[in-house]
């Protein structure tokens, strides 16, 4: 049986597309509560990758990781903080700093600790990397980074690679938060699951689910 869990879901750095609030209605209605801050904090949103990235880079990274813990603030600490491509940046960061966190589920951006300046992970976060089948980014290190610091910190680890839309998620590395951020995505909890999209072209090709022992 699917426990209620709440979830942070951040955005990429396409912004808080309607891909995005879709998603997260998937998980309301499996009832999770679910938060979708809008890190640029008007709604903006693109189609452009560059034009996207060029906004973000106006905005800072510094102010964008303030507006993310501003946003999750006043909610649980127990939480699962979910996020595509920058926002995986964003949720990696706080499920590795924010006391409490559930677990963390990450598409198409994963990064090594050391670029989160985290030294060690937390042993109670696990930790779901999802990718497209096919993603050209996929073969990088980071993900492996990530797997060997989590794995060290004794907390599980999983790597899945979603089959299907191939050509819809290949993209700059600097979608990111940071300049060597990826594609790859993390997942979270005892056990987390959650479908994997090609949120760039507003897609879902399935329910996205997730499921906690």
């Amino acid at each position: 049986m699917t426990r209620r869990r709440d979830i942070v879901l951040f955005q990429s750095v396409l912004g808080l597309r309607p891909a995005i609030q879709d998603w997260a209605k998937r998980l309301r209605e499996q009832g999770h509560h679910v938060d979708t801050p809008d890190l640029y904090g008007d709604g903006t949103v693109f189609k452009d990758m560059d034009d996207a990235v060029r906004h973000r880079d106006e905005i800072g990274i510094s102010t964008l990781i303030g507006r993310a813990q501003a946003a999750v603030a006043e909610l649980p600490e127990a939480l699962v903080y979910m996020g595509f491509s920058m926002g995986a940046s964003v949720a990696e960061l706080l499920a590795a700093t924010r006391p409490g966190a559930q677990g963390a589920v990450l598409m198409h951006g994963a990064l090594p600790i050391s670029e989160i300046d985290v030294e060690r992970w937390p042993a109670t976060v696990p930790v779901s990397v999802h990718y497209m089948a096919g993603d050209g980014w996929a073969e990088g290190s980071d993900a492996d980074q990530l797997g060997a610091a989590v794995g060290e910190a004794g907390a599980p680890f999983e790597v899945f690679h979603v089959p299907g839309l191939e050509s819809s998620v290949r993209r700059p590395r600097q979608s990111g938060l940071q300049r060597r951020s990826g594609r790859a995505d993390v997942r979270p909890s005892g056990r987390i699951s959650s479908a994997c999209l090609a949120e760039d072209e507003g897609i879902l090709p399935r329910a996205p689910t997730v499921n906690v022992g």
